[in-house]
């Protein structure tokens, strides 16, 4: 197991750096959703090894995951922060390959790029309707209208996305390149999966030997931890680092709240006012509105709400 770690060093110290990235990356990210009022180059929001993130650059990876989700279903109510953090997640894996793509000095020719496109299409291509036949890729369409002159396909926007995949595809395949697998960790996998034991035992479920709590004090507890030291000591078993990000309001904020709060129904919002202090007071309560809300309409008036 210690030759097949060694072996593969390359990948746990890569697959380990693009994790510690990761998470640096999001401690960074504190103008993702709003934009960053000041401090800093206008528009940077995160930095990356060093390299910024703009504001536009992540809206733009944000509408990709919102158009691809909707492309299957609704979004759902609550939902904007996951995407928000998927949107970022896909930013920082992209970018952590692009800069590993320029260390690595990986290129692509425009002859691998029409290979990539005439042999191998993107999904967004393969699932398009006007190449598909009963539901599925229709290949000789899609050669059909790629050797077309009069198509009226954008297919220097499928080039651009192929020269931009495939360095990636280069630069996973360098790093699967370097894994091997030893006659141990085969033999480690065969026994896991293979290896069966004959056992006897006796189940019982707990509950069938109900204890009576109330006869069990503080003071039996502290005996017997302090009699039985040994059951509660040991080696740690967990680290834990917690990074916290306080998110103070600002003026945005509180600009947000003022409208939600003036789109809704003076009456409810009296209403509910009404019912609290009622609650609290233990008696009715309608002699005036609290400061700032407005008296209710009498009959045949409007609730015009001031603006």
């Amino acid at each position: 197991m210690m030759q097949s770690m060694r072996d593969n060093m390359k990948v746990i110290i890569w697959v380990t750096a693009i994790v510690f990235l990761v998470g640096f990356g999001i401690l960074q990210l504190g103008g993702v959703l709003n934009p960053p009022q000041g401090g800093g180059p206008a528009g940077v929001i995160a930095k990356i090894n060093g390299e910024p993130i703009r504001y536009d650059e992540f809206m733009g990876m944000y509408q990709n995951v919102v158009n691809n989700i909707r492309a299957q279903r609704q979004l759902q109510e609550g939902e904007d922060s996951y995407v928000r953090e998927q949107a970022w997640q896909e930013m920082v894996q992209s970018r952590l390959m692009d800069q590993e793509i320029r260390k690595r000095n990986i290129h692509v020719t425009p002859e691998e790029v029409k290979v990539a496109v005439r042999y191998a299409p993107p999904p967004f291509v393969t699932q398009a309707p006007g190449f598909q036949t009963n539901g599925q890729f229709d290949y000789r369409k899609y050669v059909a209208e790629l050797d077309n002159p009069n198509s009226q396909v954008p297919w220097a926007q499928v080039e651009a996305y192929e020269a931009q995949a495939l360095p990636q595809q280069k630069l996973q395949q360098e790093i699967a390149s370097t894994a091997k697998v030893s006659e141990a960790d085969v033999r480690e996998r065969f026994l896991l999966i293979n290896d069966k034991l004959r056992v006897r035992y006796v189940a019982f479920v707990g509950d069938s030997f109900p204890v009576d709590t109330s006869k069990i004090g503080g003071a039996d507890l502290e005996t017997y931890y302090r009699s039985h030291p040994e059951e509660f000591t040991g080696p740690p078993e967990v680290r834990l680092q917690v990074a916290m990000v306080p998110r103070r309001p600002n003026e945005a904020d509180f600009a947000l709240g003022r409208e939600k709060m003036m789109g809704r129904s003076w009456r409810a919002l009296g209403d509910q006012l009404i019912a609290h202090y009622s609650a609290v007071l233990g008696r009715p309560w309608r002699a005036f509105p609290p400061p700032g809300l407005p008296a209710r309409p009498r009959a045949g008036q409007g609730a015009g709400v001031p603006r």
